[in-house]
């Protein structure tokens, strides 16, 4: 999937994007520094939007161009602390109906489950 739409808070956070095809997408991702919080790990909302940027070009993958979607809900786990290091971000499309879609998301490094992630959107 190579748009060539620009997202701008994908650049505002680093994250590189590897795949974004039938219904799974991948990114690589280097927390900034200003990304940290007090305790010096990446802050929560980071990693949440990590992971809804990655569920959003999943489900991009699987639509028409004309569809649009916004998210309705998003959870997320934190399993473990994120340091200023490279984590691999990963989604999938897990159910799409006419109206909604159901993902799921993970925020791993060096294959340790850092944060997990589900969220349903609404198509339009």
């Amino acid at each position: 999937m190579d748009s060539g739409v620009v997202v701008p808070c994908n650049g505002d956070l680093g994250l590189e994007l590897l795949e974004a095809e039938n219904g799974i997408a991948r990114f690589i991702w280097l927390p900034r520094e200003r990304a940290l919080n007090g305790n010096g790990v990446v802050q929560g909302g980071y990693i949440a939007a990590a992971c809804d940027a990655a569920m959003s070009y999943a489900l991009a993958s699987r639509l028409e161009n004309a569809e649009g979607f916004t998210s309705v809900s998003l959870s997320v786990t934190y399993h473990r602390p994120l340091h200023l290091e490279t984590a691999e971000a990963r989604a999938e499309v897990v159910r799409v109906g006419r109206r909604t879609a159901y993902l799921e998301a993970s925020l791993k490094v060096e294959g340790r489950l850092l944060a997990s992630a589900v969220s349903t959107l609404l198509i339009f």
